[in-house]
């Protein structure tokens, strides 16, 4: 199968994760003890679970279940809800649920549970997600909110749990190509938190949605990518009766839930050479540093030095690490922490990206190219600055 890699080449073109856009309709209902509730449905970029409609918004069919877990101090409860009529059956009531604050959870589509636990759901995604109807059956949802003692309202606002991969391709790619995606389709989710969970890591091949020409989609459970960087990789390329593996880049770490993966991948047979303007090979598959950022580039992982249980002010600074733990095992993640003069700069709300970090990515990135852009562009601003002065102020103002 490598010799193949003489005729054909996939290049990685570009590769970025998305956070998918919101886009909700609330349907609420009232009963008779003056409690109400509002369900949402959120949508990816494109299409998911979610029934769209011309504004691009999503809303629930009647006969859609979801699966409902409520509790209130140490008093749990489990129930499910059926979309009929413009309301939810049987009516959630407060008096039923005490009247101190409580933690309501919910997925869609009600899933089985395994034996022994009742707080999670099994997860069995479907191989073969070539139809929007075996797709939509892997976009699993899940909301969560937190009813205060005197509130006579909640809101669930269902976001996608897993994970969804979007794969276009370009450059030569032949009529009888078929592509396949490796993932684990196995696992569990908690309807508590959300939390997906892999028991039993077993590997299986999925047949993608073809979105457009040479464009294909698949959801995929969270996970660690680091399996997806060796052995038979992460795609599956078939023509002509060869197979061609593409092993994922080092620079991805993990499978988010609710967040997509896009892979730009440009093929090219071997008596062809790629257009400049498709890809530039000086920079192909390599990490680069913007301009003006210094940083040394990440090492080999086989290279990078270990911190075993060091405090935050520990680590080293302007140095690659990882870290390790008493147990002999190394976190997957390389590190690297900020030094003076090393150009690059992060603002991150919690430590470790704990609490609602991670909702506020878009506004750190935007003050980080904020902090990068003034000051490499610090003398123009001065310039700016003193021209504004000079023009408004006038100098013969005696004082």
């Amino acid at each position: 199968m490598r010799q193949l890699n003489k005729l054909w080449t996939v290049l990685l073109g570009s590769m970025w994760f998305l956070i998918s856009c919101d886009r909700t309709e609330d349907i609420s209902f009232s009963d008779n003890e003056g409690f109400t509730l509002e369900c949402a449905k959120s949508a990816w970029a494109q299409e998911s679970r979610t029934v769209i409609d011309d504004e691009g918004s999503g809303h629930f069919e009647a006969g859609d279940r979801i699966d409902v877990w409520t509790q209130v101090g140490e008093e749990t409860s489990n129930v499910g809800l059926q979309y009929e009529s413009g309301k939810w059956t049987p009516s959630l009531k407060r008096v039923n649920n005490g009247q101190g604050a409580w933690t309501l959870s919910a997925l869609y589509p009600v899933l089985s549970r395994p034996v022994g636990d009742a707080t999670r759901r099994i997860l069995n995604l479907p191989l073969n997600q070539s139809t929007a109807a075996n797709q939509q059956e892997a976009d699993i949802l899940f909301a969560q909110t937190t009813v205060g003692a005197g509130d006579a309202s909640a809101k669930l606002l269902f976001k996608h749990a897993l994970h969804r991969i979007n794969i276009h391709l370009k450059g030569t790619v032949p009529e009888d190509l078929e592509l396949k995606i490796r993932s684990c389709t196995n696992g569990e989710i908690s309807l508590v938190d959300g939390r997906v969970y892999l028991p039993n890591k077993s590997y299986y091949w999925i047949t993608p949605r073809q979105t457009a020409e040479h464009t294909y989609s698949a959801i995929i459970l969270p996970q660690e990518a680091s399996d997806y960087q060796r052995g038979d990789g992460l795609l599956r390329l078939t023509f002509g009766g060869k197979e061609i593996p593409y092993l994922l880049t080092s620079e991805v770490l993990s499978f988010q839930p609710g967040m997509q993966t896009t892979l730009n991948l440009i093929l090219k047979s071997a008596d062809e050479d790629v257009d400049d303007e498709v890809v530039d090979a000086e920079f192909a598959n390599q990490t680069r540093w913007v301009c003006g950022i210094t940083s040394p580039a990440c090492p080999e992982r086989d290279k990078l030095q270990t911190i075993s249980n060091a405090w935050e002010t520990g680590y080293p600074k302007g140095e690659w690490f990882r870290k390790g733990y008493a147990s002999g095992v190394l976190d997957e993640v390389e590190y690297f922490t900020w030094k003076e003069g090393c150009g690059w700069y992060d603002c991150n709300k919690t430590f470790e990206y704990k609490g609602n970090d991670g909702n506020m990515c878009w506004a750190a990135t935007a003050s980080n190219l904020l902090h990068w852009w003034l000051n490499h562009n610090s003398k123009y601003v001065q310039d700016t600055r003193k021209h504004i002065r000079e023009t408004l102020v006038p100098r013969n103002i005696v004082r």
